[in-house]
């Protein structure tokens, strides 16, 4: 926060995702969230819930706070209170998707709102 003519003025900047096609490279604000949804993208299914503690099955992987894998069903779970597009990037590259399969999925889940912030390709 700064002041100008004695009025406190806060300047926060635009959160958006910017994702590098060529490069696959993908770079977002930390805040950038994921409301609750369902996306299957070819054999990759992400269920991302709030609050939602399901039993993770024997070969599920944990991968951070409340996001899990399971491999042999190509699933991710991701569950907790706030889901973030790192969430979901890191472990969408568990999963082993390729840089053009997150690039769809991130324009998918904004297509249908579940990002609220700008998507930049570039």
């Amino acid at each position: 926060a700064s002041t100008v003519l004695d009025l406190d003025v806060e300047y926060k900047p635009d959160e958006k995702i910017v994702v590098d096609e060529r490069t696959g490279t993908i770079v977002s604000g930390i805040n950038a969230v994921v409301s609750p949804v369902v996306i299957t993208h070819g054999a990759i299914t992400i269920k991302i819930e709030p609050n939602s503690y399901e039993e993770a099955a024997q070969n599920d992987v944990n991968i951070g706070s409340d996001t899990s894998v399971a491999p042999s069903q190509n699933l991710l779970k991701i569950s907790g209170e706030k889901t973030t597009v790192a969430n979901v990037t890191r472990a969408l590259n568990k999963l082993g998707a390729t840089p053009s399969d997150i690039i769809s999925i991130l324009e998918n889940l904004k297509r249908v709102g579940a990002i609220q912030v700008d998507l930049e390709i570039i």
